[in-house]
């Protein structure tokens, strides 16, 4: 590696992947020997990285500056373990947070020390290369599999690998803890602070709800006469729930189907937010991957699950979507002493938002068939919370029961906003969706999509060729917000200007996003009938109000942020597409985005990730993922 003018160059000395270091002196020798042989006037030394870096300070300048998103073709792989990445983000946040606040010094040992182990949690290499079974695909024979791996001795040549693998993952899952641990000496309150907030992330089965608990905790069941009357309607005479700042409908899939923010309409029923999109996948969806990211001399690059064509053929491309059961509200407002009957009606007022704010909590299933084949939830609880006088609603949702599988499946929670249409404050009716009207209302006719990356706002446009322009790792939350111009120096596609306020190294810092509170999801148990499988992507701002290719203009409005507290990777969507975490082309995206889902979970590389979730003996069956969603100015 060299640089223009810089007197000193930096040799790599790599052995094979995951092979480690030198072996031994004389291969240390014999790198030296070549360096020598390439640069025979140069005195060659051993060195790092960080040193070549400080070296190259002076000479930044003459250097090619690449400003386009990399977009990286791996990042798919860290939902493979949602409990470890969760885990994750919580410490980052608190060390991001105890910096920011002044607490810890970014240059203290312990702060220092607790990031080199944070760094290895999201690396790519998390265990063993693979399973050594390829027979033993549906979830009966998996299942099978499974427990006979774990009852014969370590060394029977009757056994798999899977034991192996668990160790490996599970071992992985330490460096999140040696980075905890390596606070807890120095930084003890941000240790406990940290730890205290680790431990939601593992919901217990023996808290799973109930009629009796959300009632004494003040929820009130809603009625059959009051769901009839409107509440999974988007239509604006419909009664609807108000909560603090916001008012919205639930639709019969637990996603909001109207959401009105600062006097404008961000969904619909074609356009909802919020939506549970569980996706089972076949050896076709790997072929065409595999078609596009090519390894060397056509290998796959761990991307497949050989033969499950032979011993799944029933497993195949299914779409399934969650039906909602029973829902309970609890409304806040300044009659503290009202009945909860009464509490229970208040939210449904058509046009004044109630005082103090509400909570909302529903049962999803998916179909028997989703669970028992493949790998969804038995169960998930949405918990919708909102806070008067905050713009924004926090989102929980907590999953029972997840199925062990090894089939290829992936879960998203996604949103398909529309561009907002304003409303006026008297009889709520939608004003004309004209240019004039927009003009006047300081109304943004077209709206996209960002993303925060490393406190950068990025585009999912900007991506490089060769890139992957589909799934990115999200700091902060993804933005649908008004288009604004670009510098006439920078063409579309190159450039991106870097946002946020930057230390004494010039590095951005990392924003903080709160970890706020908000009502345990529990509900009651009910029987519900089979849900219908959903094949089609919903088209949210097909037509207006979606992110495209072009020179955008300028155009003031409100932005709706979507922010993930534990989930990292946000997959964006298409009319033809809707979010996956298989790479589907390698240029820069041509097509007008419809909306983005954060994957929760998925198993589709076979090789350096968990190849099956969860992967625990126990507990990690149960898991918890929290969201916000903000009106900014």
């Amino acid at each position: 590696m060299m640089a223009p003018g810089l007197p000193e160059a930096l040799c790599f000395a790599f052995r094979t992947d995951n092979s480690g270091p030198p072996a031994n002196d004389e291969a240390v020798a014999a790198v030296f020997a070549i360096v020598r042989e390439q640069f025979p006037k140069a005195k060659v030394l051993a060195s790092t990285l960080g040193d070549f870096v400080a070296a190259v300070q002076p000479y930044m300048s003459s250097l090619d500056l690449v400003t386009s998103e990399v977009g990286d073709t791996w990042i798919q792989g860290v939902q493979s373990d949602p409990l470890k990445m969760a885990t994750y983000r919580e410490i980052a946040r608190g060390l991001v947070s105890c910096i920011e606040l002044g607490a810890c010094d970014r240059h203290d040992k312990t702060v220092l020390n607790a990031s080199r182990f944070l760094l290895k949690a999201p690396e790519h290499t998390w265990g063993l290369p693979g399973a050594n079974d390829s027979t033993h695909w549906n979830n009966s024979d998996f299942g099978a599999a499974y427990e006979h791996d774990s009852a014969v001795p370590p060394q029977s040549p009757q056994r798999f690998n899977y034991r192996d693998l668990n160790e490996g993952w599970q071992e992985h899952r330490l460096f999140n803890d040696f980075a905890l641990s390596a606070l807890r000496p120095h930084a003890s309150d941000v240790h406990d602070t940290i730890a205290a907030r680790l431990a939601q992330l593992r919901p217990r089965a023996r808290d799973a709800p109930s009629h009796a608990s959300l009632t004494k905790a003040g929820y009130a069941p809603v009625t059959k006469s009051e769901r009839a009357r409107g509440l999974f309607s988007a239509a604006p005479s419909a009664p609807r729930i108000s909560c603090g700042d916001a008012s919205f409908t639930i639709s019969e899939h637990g996603a909001l189907s109207s959401l009105r923010l600062g006097g404008r309409e961000w969904a619909a029923e074609t356009s909802p937010i919020g939506l549970l999109q569980y996706a089972t996948y076949a050896e076709d969806d790997f072929d065409e991957m595999n078609a596009v990211y090519k390894g060397p001399f056509g290998a796959r690059c761990g991307y497949g699950k050989p033969r499950m064509r032979d011993f799944a053929p029933d497993a195949k491309r299914e779409d399934f979507v969650p039906t909602i059961g029973q829902i309970y509200l609890r409304h806040s407002n300044a009659n503290t002493s009202a009945s909860a009957n009464a509490k229970s009606h208040a939210p449904f007022a058509s046009s004044s938002t109630a005082a103090g704010g509400c909570s909302v909590v529903a049962e999803l299933r998916f179909a028997s068939r989703a669970v028992r084949a493949y790998g969804a939830p038995q169960s998930v609880w949405l918990n919708i919370s909102v806070v008067d006088g905050r713009s924004n609603l926090d989102v929980r949702l907590t999953m029972f029961n997840k199925t062990r599988t090894r089939l290829p499946e992936a879960m998203h929670w996604s949103f398909y906003p529309q561009t907002p249409q304003p409303f006026s404050d008297s009889a709520g009716e939608a004003i004309a969706d004209t240019e004039a009207d927009a003009v006047k209302n300081n109304y943004p006719v077209k709206y996209n999509y960002t993303m925060d990356k490393l406190g950068s706002r990025i585009s999912p446009f900007e991506t490089c060729v060769n890139g992957n322009p589909r799934q990115h790792a999200v700091w902060k939350g993804v933005y649908f917000g008004p288009e604004t111009v670009k510098s006439p120096t920078q063409p579309h596609g190159t450039a991106f200007a870097r946002q946020g306020r930057a230390d004494e190294t010039g590095l951005p810092i990392l924003p903080i996003l709160p970890s706020r509170s908000t009502v345990q999801p529990f509900s009651a148990a009910m029987e519900l009938a089979e849900v219908p499988q959903v094949s089609k992507v919903p088209k949210a701002a097909e037509a207006r109000g979606s992110s495209s290719p072009g020179a955008p203009r300028a155009s003031a409005g409100p932005t709706l942020r979507f922010s993930s507290l534990d989930a990292a990777v946000a997959a964006v969507a298409d009319a033809e597409q809707p979010p996956t975490p298989f790479l589907k082309d390698l240029n820069p995206l041509s097509r007008p985005l419809t909306g983005v889902g954060y994957n929760l979970w998925n198993n589709i590389w076979n090789t350096n990730y968990p190849l099956y979730y969860p992967f625990e003996p126990s507990g990690d069956e149960n898991l918890l993922f929290r969201f916000e969603i903000a009106l900014e100015a």
